[in-house]
């Protein structure tokens, strides 16, 4: 890496560093035509003052390459991204490095090391170090999206033994929440985000083991959807993962279309 840079790493970063992420991830964005999922919350780091953000910039005060470490129990999920006009100079790379000696500093104890990359553009690094073989496709997410002008599914009995669940909403000042209910039995539910006056955004949607296999999980969404769509939204979003095959397929049947993929990548050798 170039004698011109410098490499800054910190457990949180002020107003300013945020604001020089947030110029990189747009620049980036812009010129590579899609969006990078960077995690960035000071509030969301699981380990006291252990380094997690990671900066590399030009003597000038440019930010060119940043680097975040999200912690998942004993998995590390490391996100980076580098500026377009600093690619092919092995930024990335020298700023990984500066990582790993920390995570042994400050003794994290680490079972697998993931690199979650946007399908739409596969930066340098990564396919430096898919040749290479220092990493391996793992497993895909998936962002999927539902337009609800379209006709929405009607809900089909599953036998006798099948009843509608009653869905009930609450607005809540951050994130708002439904539930869906049989008679006095919570059987699911999921949480709501408005990304805009039109778009909305579910997570964490499930139906608890005892009551799956009942039909629940499909007409809870379609009346989810029913729903928002009366609230006059006109589209809806979600996340999962490949390995859920049976969430995917539901999803697929209740009308949602893959939008984004991100594929996770994982570290061959720790």
């Amino acid at each position: 890496m170039p004698d011109e840079y410098y490499i800054t790493n910190t457990a949180q970063l002020t107003s300013d560093e945020q604001t020089d992420v947030h110029r990189l991830l747009r620049e980036s964005a812009l010129y590579d035509g899609c969006l990078y999922d960077c995690f960035i919350e000071n509030e969301l780091s699981c380990h006291d003052n252990f380094p997690c953000f990671y900066q590399l910039y030009s003597y000038d005060g440019h930010l060119i390459c940043f680097i975040s470490l999200f912690f998942d129990q004993r998995d590390l999920f490391i996100y980076g991204i580098t500026h377009p006009d600093y690619r092919h100079r092995h930024c990335f790379s020298g700023l990984l490095d500066s990582v790993f000696p920390a995570l042994d500093k400050y003794h994290v104890p680490i079972k697998k090391i993931y690199f979650p990359v946007n399908t739409k553009f596969r930066c340098p690094a990564v396919n430096h170090y898919i040749r290479s073989g220092r990493i391996c496709y793992d497993y895909s997410e998936y962002l999927m999206k539902k337009n609800l002008n379209l006709p929405i599914s009607s809900i089909k009995s599953k036998g006798r033994s099948f009843f509608l669940p009653e869905l009930e909403y609450e607005e809540q000042p951050s994130c708002s929440e439904y539930s869906l209910w049989v008679e006095d039995l919570y059987v699911g539910g999921c949480l709501i985000e408005y990304l805009s006056k039109t778009e909305a955004m579910i997570y964490q949607f499930g139906i608890v083991d005892e009551e799956q296999g009942k039909g629940y999980g499909k007409s809870g969404l379609i009346l989810i959807c029913r729903d928002l769509k009366d609230r006059q939204y006109s589209a809806v979003s979600l996340q999962v993962t490949g390995r859920n095959k049976k969430a995917h397929r539901l999803y697929t049947d209740c009308g949602f279309k893959i939008k984004d993929e991100i594929q996770y990548f994982i570290l061959n050798k720790l």
